[in-house]
């Protein structure tokens, strides 16, 4: 199976769900974001799928997708305490 993707660099309209989502809560979805590749070093694969999940995130306007708290664990950092 392979999958395409219309990159528009100069859209006139916000590039958001627009596709056919019906099936956006599927758990196959979550699942195929989620693949791994065998010639991916660790590093390369948190990456990979960090990266991933803020694509989703942008392509489909949920704030809240997240895959096993990937991107919740980067972006919940405790903060430097105020003077």
């Amino acid at each position: 199976m392979r999958h395409m993707f219309k990159i528009r660099f100069n859209p006139r309209v916000r590039q958001r769900r627009l596709w056919d989502t019906s099936d956006l809560d599927d758990p196959q979805v979550a699942a195929e974001l989620d693949a791994l590749f065998p010639w991916y070093e660790m590093a390369t694969r948190q990456l990979e799928r960090y990266n991933r999940i803020l694509l989703w995130r942008v392509l489909t306007g949920d704030d809240d997708f997240d895959l096993d708290h990937w991107v919740t664990r980067v972006s919940n950092r405790p903060k430097e305490a105020q003077a």
